[in-house]
């Protein structure tokens, strides 16, 4: 063992000696958990709304007329005046969703095992997200009415 490895202990010395020389999978210095290369600070926020954290919801599950069973999805990005869900875009789902759809959909309740509220609610946008985290999906805008 050498001398920091003594005062550091080897886990604390290997986690420090990772650090220092980069990640070399990502090919990037390794900082906070989504590394420093990946901040969106450069993207103006474009949401009239800040962001829950926590929410009285935390999935939703649907069905559409052309779908032969029900879906649920965990619930993001949550607002005051909306939430989304994150949907393939290969999904049957998408293909049975429009902007302007009203949908009687069922909520899971965060705080409670297994309750749920039926709730009418809108789709207000579908918007494709081109890169980043969920590459290859598409953001679908819920509102409760």
């Amino acid at each position: 063992m050498i001398p920091a490895q003594k005062q550091l202990g080897y886990i604390q010395w290997y986690a420090l000696k990772i650090k220092s020389a980069g990640d070399p999978v990502r090919n990037r210095p390794m900082g906070d958990a989504m590394g420093k290369n990946d901040s969106n600070d450069a993207i103006p926020e474009r949401r009239s709304e800040t962001r829950a954290t926590d929410s009285r919801y935390y999935s939703v599950q649907f069905t559409t007329e052309g779908l032969d069973s029900f879906y649920q999805f965990k619930l993001w990005n949550i607002s005051p005046k909306g939430m989304c869900i994150l949907v393939k875009e290969d999904s049957e789902v998408l293909k049975n969703l429009s902007v302007g759809d009203t949908i009687e959909m069922t909520y899971f309740l965060t705080d409670s095992q297994g309750a749920f509220e039926k709730l009418k609610t809108q789709i207000k946008h579908i918007t494709q997200n081109e890169d980043g985290r969920f590459q290859g999906h598409y953001l679908v805008g819920l509102s409760i009415l």
